[in-house]
């Protein structure tokens, strides 16, 4: 079952000030077209919560509020666009200008792939200023990252631990 955004942000601003804050939650709620084989930024246009204002949406970067120990995850969804293959995908998460996690796809088949979805998860040793943003390369005839209207499909989120 999905939490709506309300449900979510009344649970959150109930636990206030504890473990796991500052927090967020940003989301793709509409298909981003790319270029073919070019490395692009996810243009994350909704933020459903940030409890440090941490989040630019002009620039499509998280920065970390406070230095210490910070559990940070994404999903992305890819496509070739429509019916369309693709014939590779990469996904990267950023700290500034350093990868921490990568997932791809290489088929290694004669035939391509239509859509690609991962995920990455890990706990990062985080410094105040530092941002983290994701970033995606397709290789399709229309390269796209996917979005659902409630966020589902493409999204980063991220706490404080310690």
């Amino acid at each position: 079952t999905l939490v709506t955004d309300t449900e979510l942000s009344t649970a959150i601003a109930g636990v206030g000030g504890g473990e796991n804050t500052p927090n967020f939650r940003i989301e793709l709620r509409g298909n981003q077209a790319i270029s073919s084989g070019v490395e692009t930024t996810i243009e994350f246009g909704n933020m459903v919560f940030d409890t440090a204002s941490g989040w630019d949406g002009s620039t499509y970067k998280y920065t970390i509020p406070e230095t210490g120990k910070w559990f940070i995850s994404n999903v992305v969804r890819v496509s070739g666009g429509g019916n369309n293959t693709m014939s590779g995908g990469d996904i990267n998460l950023y700290k500034d200008t350093d990868m921490l996690a990568h997932f791809g796809l290489t088929p290694n088949t004669s035939g391509a792939v239509g859509i690609y979805a991962g995920s990455s998860a890990g706990v990062y040793d985080l410094t105040q200023g530092d941002e983290i943003y994701v970033k995606a390369t397709v290789t399709a005839t229309a390269p796209r990252i996917d979005a659902r209207a409630d966020g589902g499909f493409t999204h980063l989120s991220g706490f404080k631990l310690a």
